[in-house]
């Protein structure tokens, strides 16, 4: 194996992260998504951009794929919506009373939803991979004091649609609601039609973890098993 020269390794990855950040864009109508390659490809996240496009907004891109990171919650999403411009944000409070804005912004959530939600993502080293279940989250700017991130792990498509329409009455909830900056984690609870701070869930991480010669295997016995 050849050795790492340190000095082009580090200076290569800054490189690479300033190409990333160069892209991302700013402004009034811009909706950033974070995300991992392995769930969304460029097919995807231009298809993302044209249907913002139609709704007068923009889509800000970052992917994530070899970036060391963390939700705002502690959770790990490995796409993340963030809306955090007051007027994008004011769409999401306008909540039931429906307009062709907010069906179009709740249609663009669930899509990113539904790609991401409930797929392997799959980390590998020089001797191990770990792969666990993928998430999606929402983060929103309620106001100069409070973020919230909304999870979407247990939710079906019907039940997140009826979840995106309650989202309002999470923002009037924690509007101004302390004098430190917050940023705090929820999650939907069915029985009562809420959002609610994932700190009362009991959520236990499950992660699989095997060597990469075991992964290797599997991955060749699911290819002779589809193909029989």
């Amino acid at each position: 194996m050849d050795a790492i020269d340190l000095n082009t390794l580090f200076p290569d990855y800054e490189n690479k992260m300033e190409a990333k950040k160069s892209k991302i864009k700013k402004g009034p109508k811009v909706v950033h998504l974070a995300y991992l390659s392995q769930h969304l490809s460029p097919e995807d996240i231009e298809g993302f951009e044209k249907d913002l496009s139609l709704l007068d907004l923009q889509l800000s891109s970052y992917d994530n794929s070899g970036v060391p990171q963390n939700s705002l919650s502690g959770m790990v999403s490995d796409a993340t919506l963030f809306v955090t411009q007051p007027g994008i944000v004011g769409i999401l409070t306008s909540g039931l009373l429906t307009n062709a804005v907010y069906d179009g912004l709740k249609t663009f959530i669930i899509a990113c939803w539904k790609k991401v939600t409930n797929k392997p993502t799959v980390s590998m080293t020089t001797r191990t991979v770990t792969e666990r279940t993928s998430r999606f989250s929402m983060v929103v700017k309620v106001d100069d004091k409070v973020t919230l991130e909304f999870t979407t792990e247990s939710l079906d498509e019907s039940t997140l649609k009826f979840a995106i329409d309650h989202i309002s009455s999470s923002l009037d909830k924690f509007k101004l609601s302390g004098s430190e900056t917050e940023c705090i984690g929820m999650k939907y609870d069915k029985p009562t039609a809420l959002w609610l701070p994932s700190n009362t869930f009991n959520q236990p991480e499950i992660i699989r973890t095997v060597t990469l010669d075991e992964y290797i295997q599997e991955i060749n016995r699911n290819s002779t098993e589809r193909s029989v």
